[in-house]
């Protein structure tokens, strides 16, 4: 039986603006130009130029000596100023950070235009036209940061006003998990998620995220936690949003492997209880990958497309495989019998003797006319067959086992595999147009071999999940900047179970009646047919919870 879920979540922005409101994670560099005595320059030839790809990007300063790039990506940039009569202006190493604006004033000195004055990151963050909060973790803090399962997601936690119940040292690898932070006592669900600005989050149910950032691809993580302008919408509380790598003018790349197994770890006292278990539970995580970046070039191609063609890819897997166990009180042999004289005396499940009538004068529990089974044994005679068959769905006692009222253990393997991909493209068409593309894949599979209790009814999660994202950045006049921009996140999830088990074929248990199946499927609770939880792991009074048509007939029909 499958159960498969899909979402198709398709936003489309479209900007139109005299100065860009950053719908997306660009920025914006703008200041004003000056000479020695104060006064502002206009007509000024400012380019401001992208570090990493060369990209530039002219401006002129107005009659106020004011000047503006909009719609940069998140990058370092150098800041040049040129104007006749004065020295040559260069500030370098300047950080635009996702969604921001960078304030430069240049200060020109009287000179020749041959003589340059250069100085080293002077941008300082301005917000004068937006009241929102917020903050970002750069690409370094992440690498740096050691996290035990390597999921930058929860780096947002060391920004104030983000609170989660896990922390960096829990292991947290997978995806499908919901967003672990609430954002200025906000909901969780209210919290949205979104990779190179396309949703990363389940918007149909509880938030769950639908992938994983690869700490190796991630540049920078921004947490918007309030105040912030509506065009980010979609969110009651606050925004994560994560900002992958891009290629650069020159190639550089990264191998890694991160591994643990079980060779170092003790066996724990419930496993050393029974000699099936008693030793150390394996244990091996395997997380392989790699990163590479730089231009799309060949030898023989003309060096001024290693300026226009930029790709980033990383691929990162995990390998994980344990050994689960599992514990449950099971009946005993003599049960399986219609024996359950064993519940009259001081036994290891209940506190106190337990009587079973017979149903054939029993109308209603504690009746006057109710009659007592001799001994408290079901004759066979009176034992339905389909009851016997749900009896025996629950697994064998283990000999010699018994903690509390378990008195069954098992193990089987539980394999997880995930593959995290990152694939970046940028296309500088033209010092005008600019194409941006970004996807993410999250793929997950894990089989579960004890979903429900005894191992009968296993199943899997397969979840090959993705978010993609293209733009199109046009500069119309020195006064216009449009972005047209299509994202795309895909949040599939197939459940299919084992069926070559034995939990989903009644006849291999003994039954011949689709009661149950039917009950199972009727209780909204419920997800697929499982007969032997009429009485999970003895909760409560299994012989209660047992209906008598189903387990001791009456005398006569």
């Amino acid at each position: 039986m499958r159960l498969v879920r899909v979402l198709r979540a398709v936003s489309v922005c479209a900007v139109f603006s005299a100065i860009l409101m950053a719908q997306t994670d660009a920025g914006s560099v703008g200041g004003f130009v000056r000479d020695p005595s104060g006064a502002v320059i206009p007509h000024a030839k400012v380019v401001v130029k992208n570090e990493a790809t060369g990209e530039e990007h002219p401006a002129t300063t107005n009659d106020s000596g004011y000047y503006t790039v909009t719609n940069l990506p998140p990058s370092l940039y150098v800041v040049t100023v040129e104007a006749a009569g004065f020295k040559k202006f260069d500030s370098t190493h300047n950080r635009l950070a996702p969604s921001s604006a960078l304030s430069l004033d240049a200060t020109l000195t009287v000179g020749a235009a041959t003589e340059t004055v250069e100085v080293s990151a002077t941008a300082a963050v301005l917000q004068t036209d937006s009241s929102a909060v917020q903050d970002e973790v750069t690409g370094a803090q992440v690498s740096m940061q050691e996290l035990n399962g390597r999921n930058p997601l929860y780096m947002a936690q060391l920004l104030p006003g983000v609170r989660g119940g896990a922390t960096m040292g829990d292991f947290n690898f997978a995806v499908g998990a919901g967003v672990p932070f609430n954002i200025n006592g906000a909901r969780t669900p209210d919290t949205l998620v979104t990779m190179d600005g396309a949703p990363n989050v389940r918007t149909r149910a509880n938030g769950a995220t639908i992938a994983v950032g690869n700490v190796d691809s991630i540049d920078e993580i921004q947490v918007l936690t309030a105040d912030y302008a509506p065009e980010y919408g979609r969110a009651a509380g606050g925004q994560i949003r994560m900002v992958s790598k891009a290629g650069t003018t020159d190639f550089h790349g990264s191998l890694y492997e991160y591994l643990r197994n079980s060779a170092m770890n003790a066996n724990t006292w419930t496993r050393n209880q029974s000699t099936l278990t008693n030793f150390t539970q394996p244990l091996v995580y395997n997380n392989p990958g790699g990163t590479i970046g730089g231009p799309i070039w060949v030898p023989g191609m003309s060096d001024k497309f290693r300026q226009k063609f930029f790709f980033f890819v990383g691929e990162d897997w995990i390998r994980y495989r344990l050994l689960d166990y599992n514990t449950l009180a099971v009946p005993t042999p003599q049960m399986r019998q219609g024996d359950f004289s064993q519940l009259l005396s001081p036994n290891p499940f209940y506190s106190g003797s337990h009587v079973i009538y017979d149903p054939a004068t029993c109308p209603v529990s504690g009746a006057s006319t109710c009659v007592p089974f001799s001994g408290n044994i079901i004759p066979a005679s009176r034992q339905s067959h389909n009851g016997m068959a749900i009896m025996n769905a629950y697994p064998a006692p283990v000999p010699g086992f018994q903690i509390g009222t378990t008195n069954w253990i098992a193990q089987a393997s539980h394999p997880i595999n995930q593959h995290k991909g990152t694939y970046d493209f940028d296309i500088i068409l033209n010092p005008k147009n600019k194409i941006v593309a970004r996807r993410t894949d999250a793929a997950y599979f894990e089989y579960q071999p004890f979903d429900q209790g005894s191992g009968l009814t296993g199943k899997y999660f397969n979840r090959p999940n993705q978010t993609n994202v293209v733009s199109l950045i046009s500069t119309i006049s020195p006064t216009m900047v449009n972005e047209a921009r299509i994202t795309l996140s895909i949040d599939d999830v197939y459940i299919p179970v084992n069926s070559a088990l034995g939990g989903f074929n009644r006849q291999t248990l003994g039954s011949t009646t689709r009661t149950s199946y039917r009950m199972a499927r009727t209780t909204p609770t419920r997800s697929r047919p499982s007969p032997y939880r009429i009485f999970p792991a003895w909760r409560g009074d299994p012989i209660r919870r047992i209906p008598p048509a189903r387990f001791g007939r009456p005398a006569t029909r």
